[in-house]
C-alpha cells in the first residue's frame, strides 16, 4: 500500500514539472465556449479530474464490495445454524432417483436403420 502512494506522488510530481516547463497559454473550445488559459492550469486541473474519477469509482467498487461481504457473512452464519441444528448422518446424503428402465429406441433396432439417422447404403 505504501509503494502505491509513493507511485502516486512520484507521478503527480512528473505532471507538475511537464506542466510547468509547458507553461504556455493555449486557447480552448467547446462548443461555442471559448478561454485563454495557460496550458499548466489545463494539465494539472485535467490530471486532478482524472484522480477525482477514479478515486470515486474505486470508493463505489469498496462499498459494494463491502455490502457483498456482509451479505456473504450473514448467509455462512444462516447455513452454519442450520448446519448446527440438522441431525448428524452417518453418511453423505442419498437422494431418492426414479427407478427408470433403459430406453429402448425403435428405429434403432429395425433391420437397415443407423444411429445417425442416414440411409444404409
Amino acid at each position: 500500500m505504501v509503494w502505491l502512494l509513493v507511485l502516486s506522488l512520484l507521478f503527480a510530481l512528473l505532471v507538475a514539472v511537464f506542466a510547468l516547463q509547458n507553461a504556455t497559454a493555449i486557447v480552448i473550445q467547446f462548443f461555442t465556449w471559448r478561454a485563454e488559459v495557460s496550458l499548466v492550469l489545463v494539465v494539472l486541473l485535467s490530471a486532478t479530474v482524472g484522480a477525482v474519477a477514479v478515486g470515486a469509482a474505486a470508493l463505489l467498487q469498496r462499498i459494494r464490495l463491502g455490502r457483498r461481504v456482509r451479505h456473504l457473512e450473514g448467509r455462512v452464519r444462516e447455513l452454519e445454524q442450520a448446519l448446527k441444528a440438522a441431525p448428524a448422518h452417518s453418511g453423505p446424503p442419498r437422494a431418492a432417483l426414479p427407478s427408470v428402465p433403459p430406453a429402448t429406441a425403435p428405429e434403432a433396432s429395425a433391420p437397415g436403420a443407423r444411429r445417425d439417422g442416414g440411409a444404409s447404403s
